[in-house]
């Protein structure tokens, strides 16, 4: 479809808002159910079941991808308990379920837990910093 650049479309509603220049609306919440979905290259071989905004897959490249020179590549937030903003699952040995890496000496992992809450928690398995083996439930080397 076109549009013209200072119209707004809607999917799923009739009233788009007009600052959303693509403003998608699913209300389902029946699983493998997606306000948008997006597939770069092959589908996964595996996927997620729970109802998303966005779903992105991909079998070897990268699914969401974010970028940006003056903020956060990618946002996250939530306000429910429990939860996180962000979050990170990798079933696979060896793999990682949120990583940090920087290319020059910036910070790869920053965690903020506030006046009352915790910069970082391992509530099962270990936890290392400055080692890749940890050898206790958390184990700290300079």
């Amino acid at each position: 479809f076109y549009t013209l650049k200072s119209q707004s479309v809607g999917i799923g509603t009739t009233t788009p808002t007009p600052t959303i220049k693509l403003d998608v609306i699913n209300t389902s919440t029946a699983f493998f159910n997606f306000g948008i979905h997006s597939i770069a290259g092959s589908g996964a071989t595996n996927s997620l079941s729970a109802p998303a905004a966005i779903y992105g897959e991909s079998l070897n490249q990268v699914a969401i991808f974010g970028v940006s020179t003056g903020k956060d590549g990618i946002f996250g937030f939530s306000s429910a308990a429990a939860r996180s903003g962000l979050a990170g699952f990798n079933d696979a040995a060896g793999g990682y379920g949120v990583k940090g890496s920087v290319t020059s000496s910036g910070i790869a992992g920053y965690f903020d837990g506030g006046s009352l809450g915790y910069g970082i928690l391992v509530p099962r398995g270990q936890g290392g910093i400055g080692t890749s083996r940890p050898l206790a439930t958390v184990e700290v080397n300079s």
